[in-house]
């Protein structure tokens, strides 16, 4: 094998790097959940739909419940990532 058929030509992350990544994915998602958030929130609270059926109120409770629960989901992974790179920071 030649000098040149050894060298690792894939960029080297650092676990630094990695962590900070997965990070700005889970900020990414999360800025999207609150996006969902403000847009079903602002639904209930236009003039138009102050009639709203039982069964449409059911509906928009239950979509607010989903993105609260994913909501809690992403922030935990963003916990959990900032507590892995605080160790792997300490490490360092």
């Amino acid at each position: 094998m030649s000098k040149l058929e050894k060298i690792n030509l894939e960029p080297q992350i650092s676990p630094e790097q990695e962590l900070t990544e997965r990070e700005e994915e889970v900020i990414r998602k999360t800025q999207k959940i609150f996006e969902e958030n403000a847009k079903l929130s602002k639904e209930l609270l236009n003039e138009d739909d102050l009639n709203l059926s039982p069964e449409e109120i059911q509906k928009l409770n239950s979509q607010l419940g989903e993105i609260g629960a994913e909501t809690k989901g992403v922030l935990g992974e963003l916990k959990r990532v900032r507590a892995k790179s605080h160790v792997t920071n300490k490490a360092a």
